[in-house]
């Protein structure tokens, strides 16, 4: 009995990234990596989904009906709210500045070509932002626009999103973006694409502030600017929700408590 975990479908996000990659990586992803995950697919006794948005993936192009969702989870233990203020002084980080972080691989399925243009932009525009990225083993160049956290290990990650005012994540594909759960236990106010557990936030109503439709650079800037221009009184309501919404669906404890009940039921079955 096989139980095979969906963390959003190679052919979704072949399609969402085909202007961004060239037409053999398109191929590679759209139609072998796609068969081999359909074959995996459909000879499990029951496929887990990361997020509603990766279930409906998994049936709609592998034809699979056999599809559960479990959230992905996080050490809400590790990754908690902590007093900017003192954080900053660790971290030797200018209090005046505002903090755009993004912490993710650089690819066309994570909007890398975004994420330049934004740094770029913001870099001519004022002295007041700055875009960090948190991305191991890469090195930024001057050009980029971009101050990289060098030999940053995993673990001081927490202080790096506490450090932060902006998590920025223009995804073109997700299934369950576990650092923005991250940045979001945190408190961390995001600036996200409507991919992987967005479109469930945009259905309950949630964080609308938070997510930006029109996947262009200025209104990507806009959205920013905006969360940026809030009182600091908005900005801690937010905050604090944001990590409420953590708390309600993604931590650990909740993700196995639904992974032993599927077991049991797999086994059962």
């Amino acid at each position: 009995k096989i139980i095979n975990v969906q963390h959003g479908t190679f052919v979704l996000g072949a399609i969402r990234t085909r202007k961004d990659d060239p037409w053999f990586k398109f191929f590679v992803k759209r139609y072998v990596w796609g068969f081999f995950e359909k074959q995996a697919a459909l000879r499990a006794t029951v496929c887990v989904a990361v997020s509603l948005e990766t279930k409906q993936s998994v049936m709609k192009y592998y034809g699979v009906l056999h599809v559960v969702t479990i959230d992905n989870a996080i050490d809400t233990h590790k990754f908690f709210i902590k007093d900017k203020i003192q954080i900053r002084k660790k971290l030797g980080i200018l209090q005046n500045k505002k903090i755009i972080l993004f912490a993710s691989r650089l690819g066309s399925q994570k909007g890398a070509s975004i994420i330049y243009s934004i740094a770029r932009k913001i870099k001519e525009r004022d002295n007041e932002c700055i875009v960090m990225g948190a991305v191991f083993g890469q090195k930024f160049s001057k050009e980029s626009g971009i101050l990289g956290f060098d030999n940053l290990p995993y673990e001081d990650m927490v202080d790096v999103y506490n450090a932060s005012d902006i998590f920025l994540l223009p995804s073109r594909h997700e299934g369950s973006s576990l650092s923005l759960l991250e940045s979001m236990a945190c408190g961390l106010l995001p600036v996200v694409s409507p991919v992987g557990l967005v479109p469930e936030l945009k259905k309950k109503n949630l964080f609308m502030e938070c997510i930006v439709e029109d996947q262009t650079v200025d209104a990507y800037i806009k959205q920013i600017d905006l969360l940026l221009s809030l009182s600091d009184e908005k900005k801690e309501i937010l905050s604090l929700k944001l990590r409420e919404y953590v708390l309600e669906r993604h931590t650990l404890e909740i993700f196995e408590n639904n992974y032993n009940s599927l077991i049991k039921q797999v086994i059962e079955s």
